[in-house]
């Protein structure tokens, strides 16, 4: 069992690859990629199967629906902790790293949360997140 279930809904291939690769480049290895395609077709388990990475899991689930996706990929997840990635977002190297030790440090905690940056098509920040605590 993995530590971090990386839950990606996904509905649109554009932006899933960089996704896909931020999550597979995390610092903190011990961690599964669960992909629930939402397409009627499974359109997007070629970009998934490209990966070949034992860590990344395709599940096609159709519903072309959000909310129906979330719940039944979040039946999927392993991991004792879940981050959820949006097929159009990335991840900073380090992010899911961070994210384990705040709740490793605050067990009482239930969850973790850090800023978001942006990032423009061709990937440089272009708005880093502001510290929450300093």
């Amino acid at each position: 069992m993995a530590t971090v279930s990386i839950l990606i809904p996904a509905r649109r291939g554009d932006y899933l690859g960089r996704a896909l690769t931020s999550a597979q480049r995390q610092t903190f290895e011990d961690i599964e990629i669960v992909v629930g395609d939402d397409t009627p077709d499974g359109a997007l388990a070629p970009i998934v199967s490209a990966l070949a990475d034992p860590r990344v899991r395709y599940v096609h689930l159709g519903f072309n629906d959000r909310v129906c996706t979330a719940q039944a990929l979040w039946s999927h997840a392993r991991g004792r902790y879940v981050k959820w990635l949006a097929e159009a977002d990335i991840l900073m190297p380090t992010s899911v790293k961070v994210l384990v030790e705040a709740l490793r440090l605050h067990p009482e905690s239930a969850l973790a949360f850090h800023g978001r940056g942006l990032v423009d098509a061709h990937h440089p920040l272009v708005q880093n997140p502001p510290a929450l605590l300093n």
